[in-house]
């Protein structure tokens, strides 16, 4: 029992520490760059790249994980963070002048991340017990949307009135503790034996192209899911500019690394304010869905004209808030899935509507740069036109889960 709550702690405050240091590491570069550039798409070329490498890395990186200790691979995955940090640090300004450096010290960390956040699911799905574990997760999502509150104002300031290389110095440092906290964690790795035709390339090829064709012959045969791909992928074209670029953007012409920290904390806040909404709300999946496009298009055009910092910080709130209650559409997509091919079709549909992320990023920010009203008309009418689908959509418009199921 002792080793049970040793292990929980350790853990749960080496994820707390790591997710500091990723909030400081992405926070910092990306303003950064922007502020030395004095061009806002460098922030979209650094985040863009993220996300596309991201859902590239998904694929591979579970398998990796089920394969070796994964105790070893999140204290592997800290000492490599903390080494990327510190060869940034030493190559800082010229990064600064060579955009193309800056995107290869993110997908290096990303790499790091996936195998951090996949290695302790699993490794704590192992050490707990069910009830533990889904506690553990709980307290988790909590303590993370916490971290990124205060984390992003936190880095706000530090990135304001402390010199890069103590901030280097605090991330370097975050990383290390990490590492030693799990280092703490008792774990036995048992590693699978591996069949000799799993190892074969040919055979291991083989069955991803026949996962594949089922996984596409379902979605493209199956409306509701065709009908849930669109939408997301259409609403992922905002989804990838609004909170990454949008608070770059107004922060950087406010000059103000403090505003960019405020901004990102008052869309946690909001995010936790929607989560308590649908644990209240959640059976109304398609109402909760249509109040979520109609609030976010009207902040959009609000923010159009909005000048008070305030007022801005306030929306960004709101739009946290609307943007989690859109949650239980994507749950409920999950539970109609075939169990037992349920990974893979997730998969398969990510795959697809994360292509999109990136390019709303380039193009509205593109649009932003010709007339800031027109993007942020264009926007509106991003959840203006979800919502349209999803009001003439049969499947859509009218889904209310019953409270036993």
């Amino acid at each position: 029992m002792m080793n049970i709550k040793k292990n929980y702690i350790a853990i749960l405050l080496s994820i707390i520490i790591n997710n500091f240091g990723d909030v400081l590491f992405d926070l910092f570069i990306v303003w950064k760059i922007t502020e030395k550039s004095g061009n806002i798409l460098n922030a979209v070329y650094l985040i863009g790249s993220s996300i596309i490498f991201r859902a590239i890395l998904a694929l591979f990186i579970g398998v990796l994980i089920d394969k070796n200790n994964k105790k070893s691979m999140i204290v592997f995955s800290n000492i490599s963070s903390a080494l990327i940090i510190l060869i940034f640090a030493l190559s800082y300004n010229f990064v600064l002048n060579n955009i193309w450096l800056g995107v290869v010290f993110i997908l290096i960390n990303d790499i790091n991340n996936e195998i951090f956040s996949r290695s302790y699911i699993t490794m704590t799905a192992e050490l707990f017990g069910k009830e533990t574990f889904i506690k553990f997760q709980a307290k988790y999502t909590i303590v993370n949307r916490i971290i990124t509150i205060a984390g992003s104002s936190i880095v706000g300031f530090l990135v304001a009135y402390i010199s890069e290389n103590i901030i280097f110095g605090i991330d370097i440092v975050t990383f290390l503790i990490c590492a030693l906290l799990i280092s703490t964690v008792n774990y036995n790795f048992k590693r699978r034996e591996m069949k000799e035709s799993d190892n074969q390339a040919k055979n291991i090829i083989k069955n991803i192209v026949s996962d594949l064709k089922y996984v596409f012959s379902v979605m493209f045969k199956t409306s509701f899911i065709l009908k849930f791909i669109l939408i997301m992928f259409i609403l992922n074209f905002a989804y990838g500019y609004i909170p990454y670029i949008l608070p770059v953007m107004i922060a950087n012409n406010a000059t103000s690394s403090v505003l960019l920290g405020f901004i990102k904390s008052a869309v946690a806040i909001g995010e936790i304010i929607g989560l308590l909404l649908v644990s209240k709300f959640g059976e109304y999946v398609s109402s909760l869905f249509k109040i979520s496009m109609l609030g976010n298009a009207i902040c959009m055009l609000i923010l159009m004209v909005s000048k008070n910092y305030y007022i801005i910080i306030l929306l960004f709130a709101l739009y946290g808030a609307l943007d989690s209650i859109t949650q239980p559409l994507f749950s409920y997509t999950i539970t109609i899935l075939d169990e037992n091919n349920r990974g893979k079709i997730l998969g398969g549909i990510d795959a697809i509507i994360l292509l999109s992320p990136s390019i709303g990023m380039y193009f509205i920010t593109k649009i932003m740069n010709i007339n800031i009203y027109i993007g942020y008309v264009a926007l509106a009418i991003i959840f203006s036109i979800a919502l349209i689908i999803v009001n003439y959509s049969k499947e859509l418009k009218h889904i209310i889960v019953k409270k036993d199921e």
